[in-house]
């Protein structure tokens, strides 16, 4: 079976790398997200990465869009200058595989 992905891209509103303030807070999102997916049983967080005032969450699992359903919310509730979603339908290496980016 094809493993998803969902990537989540959030701005922090600064220039660089996150203040403590942003940082405490995207570790709490990224609780929220780890306890939705388990609570659904549909992925996993797989890591962040910081840079140019903003954060990117990798989540992997079977389905993107279920993946999703399960963290829409939250994401949305977080406090952030800007939000997007990338669902990728496929593993990595699959240059057929589709793709869906969304604004939040």
């Amino acid at each position: 079976m094809a493993e998803h992905a969902l990537i989540l891209t959030l701005g922090l509103g600064g220039s660089s790398l996150p203040n403590e303030e942003e940082l405490t807070a995207v570790r709490g999102l990224e609780r929220e997200v780890e306890a939705a997916l388990a609570a659904d049983d549909v992925g996993e967080l797989d890591g962040d990465e910081f840079g140019a005032g903003s954060v990117t969450i990798y989540l992997y699992g079977r389905d993107a869009d279920q993946m999703f359903a399960s963290v829409e919310g939250i994401v949305r509730r977080f406090p952030s200058t800007s939000r997007s979603a990338y669902l990728r339908y496929g593993d990595v290496g699959d240059d057929t595989a589709a793709e869906k980016r969304l604004q939040l």
